[in-house]
């Protein structure tokens, strides 16, 4: 039953059987939603992921949501909402009994393989920044295999061997999207430091990033200060926003 849920802090619900993608909907009515909104498309036909990479969704057996984020405190974080948002996911599911790593930017994985996927974007008039999430719930390995996707990727369902009540993944996703962005808003990028090195799917190894101006590779040496990934390379390190990452090999051993 949806008739009692409840957005972020006081926003509110909005649920549809089907929409093209939640964050193209959430965009396009950015001066109707408030702070806290949330939608949720049951089924969603053109999702999309970082690098306009479509996002497999599958009929009442994903959980495809966006959330308004309207209060200026949260518009300078725009870089690290989605760190704060992948910290959340990964709680979300050690709540259903999954172990989840966190893969910079801002993914969630499972057994090495993509549980989740998040999105922000920013509508800039109003200024509202749009969290999407993507989680896979109930998808099977047949679902995967059968959309050919460029990456490994498993569900909920695929990791535990039994099926999950989608509504209520949703209801404890979103308590715990409002305590890692209540902490983000309190300035907490050092807790989100510590909470990601608990869990950190990268730490350990060399690493390939492909960014704007081509692929890097080096030695991934966690998050700086601000969120960002510190590569070590010959002849110093430097520190990068954004871009894809791929693990080469384990430091000193096998990939």
């Amino acid at each position: 039953m949806t008739d009692d849920l409840k957005g972020l802090w006081t926003g509110h619900v909005r649920v549809f059987d089907e929409l093209a993608s939640t964050n193209t909907w959430m965009l396009e009515h950015a001066g109707e939603v408030r702070h806290g909104d949330v939608v949720w498309a049951r089924a969603q036909t053109t999702g999309r992921g970082r690098f306009a990479r479509p996002w497999l969704s599958l009929p009442r057996r994903s959980l495809t949501i966006s959330c308004a984020l309207r209060e200026e405190a949260f518009i300078p974080l725009g870089p690290n909402i989605g760190q704060f948002a992948a910290c959340a996911v990964a709680d979300t599911l050690a709540r259903f009994g999954l172990p989840a790593a966190l893969k910079w930017p801002n993914d969630v994985m499972v057994a090495d393989r993509k549980i989740a996927g998040i999105l922000v974007e920013l509508a800039e008039a109003p200024a509202v920044l749009v969290l999407g999430i993507g989680l896979n719930v109930n998808g099977s390995a047949e679902d995967f295999r059968a959309a050919a996707l460029d990456r490994p990727a498993i569900s909920m369902q695929a990791s535990a061997g039994n099926a999950f009540d989608v509504d209520a993944v949703l209801r404890v996703l979103l308590g715990q999207l409002q305590v890692w962005l209540d902490r983000a808003a309190a300035g907490g990028l050092a807790l989100l430091r510590e909470r990601w090195a608990t869990s950190d799917w990268l730490a350990g190894h060399d690493i390939e990033v492909q960014t704007a101006a081509g692929p890097v590779t080096g030695h991934y040496g966690g998050l700086d200060e601000l969120g960002r990934l510190r590569l070590a390379r010959t002849g110093g390190e430097e520190a990068l926003w954004s871009g894809d990452v791929m693990r080469v090999r384990r430091a000193g051993g096998a990939p």
